[in-house]
């Protein structure tokens, strides 16, 4: 398939979602991103039959992670680099990411060194055992805050023939809403990557933040955020987040907003609730793309 850029794209739970990726879909998102870690936890190697669009149901291209946010939260995740991204290939994913190493926001600079290196060996390995064509790999820039090293991480995987370049490490940033930080990682590792390449942004998808990423010349996002805000209660705007107890009435005219009250959702199963906020969350992010389209 193709897809136009800006664009982002919704995460699906392989396991257990709010919203179907056929619902996502019919919102008029172009691409959306699974995470292959899960699916090998939970699937196995029947996913290699079943493949990652008959276990979403969806046509549409897909893009799959390969468990670097579990290795960023959880410090460790039982599988290695090649065996991940031959999984990935294996279950015909469109766009894989191979398995980095997230910089954490307060990484020592030492540490992060190391695993900036590492990062970048995993990259170039993961172009040499590549078997499908029309597979695509994605580079994740990393060195987080610290600009010298994102500087030369980006320089050495721009000489690595990825498809996608990406930008590591930015959730971080994003709820500590170090947005400074944000824009030096982004600008550093856009001028010092080749610029006919798309760029992808790793957890960005709050509809206040889209504007920004994209004059910085970001072309690709995902989120978890529409799924993660619903499931806490919380109610997104293009200028910031609501919890719906604080809410009067909902300032949006989406298909969820024009049929129900914050009242309603009070009166609501948990499980109801968070599926029309998860449903308003992405309406507005869609809109916002929509917006910096035109």
């Amino acid at each position: 398939g193709s897809v136009e850029t800006p664009a982002i794209a919704p995460v699906v739970n392989p396991v257990i979602n709010p919203i179907t990726a056929e619902e996502i879909l019919s919102m008029g998102f172009e691409l959306l991103i699974t995470n292959a870690y899960i699916i090998m936890k939970h699937y196995g190697k029947s996913a290699e039959e079943l493949k990652v669009h008959g276990i979403l149901g969806v046509n549409t291209p897909i893009m799959t992670d390969s468990g670097a946010y579990q290795l960023m939260v959880y410090g460790d995740i039982d599988v290695d680099p090649e065996g991940i991204l031959k999984y990935q290939e294996n279950i015909g994913s469109d766009i894989g990411v191979i398995l980095d190493i997230p910089t954490r926001y307060n990484t020592p600079l030492e540490q992060a060194k190391k695993e900036v290196e590492e990062t970048i060996r995993r990259a170039r390995r993961a172009v040499e055992i590549r078997k499908r064509e029309d597979f695509l790999l994605v580079g994740p820039v990393q060195g987080g805050r610290y600009g010298e090293l994102v500087e030369y991480a980006a320089k050495a995987l721009s000489e690595i023939p990825m498809d996608i370049y990406a930008v590591g490490g930015p959730v971080q940033m994003l709820s500590g809403y170090k947005f400074e930080d944000l824009v030096d990682l982004i600008m550093i590792a856009k001028i010092n990557l080749p610029i006919g390449r798309p760029l992808h942004l790793f957890g960005a998808g709050h509809p206040m933040v889209l504007p920004l990423v994209v004059a910085l010349g970001v072309d690709l996002f995902d989120s978890a955020s529409y799924a993660l805000y619903a499931k806490d209660g919380r109610y997104m705007t293009p200028w910031g987040t609501r919890r719906i107890e604080t809410l009067e009435y909902f300032p949006c005219s989406c298909p969820m907003c024009s049929k129900y009250t914050p009242h309603d959702l009070k009166e609501m199963p948990k499980y109801e609730v968070e599926r029309i906020l998860a449903k308003h969350n992405l309406y507005i992010i869609a809109s916002e793309l929509r917006s910096i389209k035109q």
